[in-house]
């Protein structure tokens, strides 16, 4: 369980870490804020294309077999990154890297769904959920952290970098590479190892309100991505167009590292507490966080400087509303145990969807907000708390139009 979990930080890290240095080098090259959430929404695009693909081959070649695979392609897509003296060589590097992600995250789901302890007796599955969640959460905030260290405006990163006799952007792509090439060398021994799912009992039970409680909890993380890729890909633009001599790369960083921090801390809660299991109302509840974080960007947005207090607390409350939707929407996905790689890359499919219309959506809205607005003045910022409010309202009103079909079904 340990090993899954560290292979999953390794590759969220990976591919967070490719995000922040991909973005920050769009910007440098004058690319706008709508161009630069195409190019991550192109990304996601191959993540929703391919996560079906990892699925499948999990469940016909086995499970480590399928995660090597994607550990293959992601030191591919590094060296591709490693190479690239172009913005759309670049691309293609960070487009392979979602790929490789696709192929590797279904089949380590299915892995956690099997997995047991020595004992024998398996744990309760919302524990693996969250033992499963704490992986990938704890790489991206790895990765969105080192995003903003390994930056050019950092000193202390430049003298490390001219005495190895790289850039930071290099060093980020090694660190990418040696991320992947834990995942062949750590599941190698695993190769021929069976599926093994547990016996369908208790809280892997079929029950009523399943089938409503999956579509809405998938349904809903398309619209939260949609809300939270946003946010990641536009960040360093929009705090760059609101205080354009500040170091719009760090303070991205300290938004998003936040923001991690804040689903990583109520994945551990959601572990721990088995009082939101079929239970949807709570879950809901815990989803307040993301309007606080709205408001907080807003404010942040029409001062003088930037106030780093203000994107931390903004990141852990997003962070927290996303750890609500993602865990009901991987739970209710897995709770039946046969079949569970291709459950879980149904579940990312909806994520890849949302993370694909996020960026372009919102990099589109910023761009004709002005124009809305008759030309009033209003920070990039602003702007981009505006477009997690909107999503806020509709996600809002989406959970109350089909709660109540759930909770008829059985669910509490």
């Amino acid at each position: 369980m340990v090993l899954l979990q560290g292979l999953n930080a390794c590759v969220g890290g990976a591919s967070y870490l490719t995000i922040a240095q991909a973005v920050a080098s769009l910007r440098e090259t004058g690319w706008e804020a709508a161009w630069i959430g195409a190019s991550i929404a192109g990304a996601n695009l191959f993540y929703a294309a391919f996560v079906g693909t990892g699925g499948a081959l999990a469940e016909r070649l086995g499970r480590a077999r399928a995660a090597m695979i994607g550990g293959g392609l992601g030191m591919v897509a590094a060296a591709v990154l490693m190479a690239a003296n172009h913005p759309y060589a670049m691309l293609s590097g960070m487009f392979l890297v979602f790929a490789a992600g696709a192929l590797f995250f279904p089949a380590n789901a299915g892995l956690f769904s099997d997995s047991a302890p020595a004992s024998g007796v398996s744990e309760p599955l919302h524990v693996k959920v969250s033992r499963y969640n704490l992986g990938w959460s704890s790489g991206n905030a790895l990765g969105m952290a080192l995003g903003g260290v390994l930056s050019p405006d950092n000193a202390t990163v430049m003298e490390v970098c001219r005495f190895i006799g790289t850039s930071p952007r290099h060093l980020g792509y090694l660190v990418v590479a040696a991320s992947f090439a834990a995942c062949v060398v750590g599941l190698w021994r695993w190769r021929n190892l069976p599926a093994r799912p547990p016996v369908a009992d208790g809280d892997r039970a079929d029950h009523p309100a399943l089938g409503r409680l999956t579509w809405l909890g998938r349904s809903s993380l398309l619209l939260f991505c949609m809300l939270g890729m946003g946010t990641v890909s536009l960040a360093d633009p929009a705090i760059h167009a609101t205080w354009p001599k500040a170091d719009a790369q760090g303070l991205a960083a300290w938004l998003l590292a936040s923001y991690a921090a804040g689903y990583f801390l109520m994945f551990i809660v959601l572990g721990w507490w088995s009082g939101w299991v079929l239970k949807p109302l709570r879950l809901l509840a815990v989803c307040c966080g993301a309007p606080v974080a709205a408001t907080l960007l807003a404010v942040t947005a029409y001062q003088s400087e930037p106030v780093v207090p203000l994107f931390v607390a903004a990141g852990l409350a997003l962070g927290s509303s996303f750890a609500s939707i993602y865990t009901a929407s991987l739970y209710y996905s897995l709770r039946r145990p046969t079949g569970a790689s291709q459950a879980a890359a149904r579940h990312e499919t909806f994520l890849g969807v949302g993370s694909i219309a996020g960026p372009l959506l919102a990099g589109q809205f910023l761009g004709l907000l002005p124009l809305a607005l008759a030309g009033a003045p209003l920070p990039a910022l602003a702007g981009l708390a505006m477009w997690q409010g909107l999503l806020i309202v509709i996600l809002l009103v989406w959970q109350l139009a089909h709660l109540p079909g759930a909770i008829k079904a059985g669910a509490r």
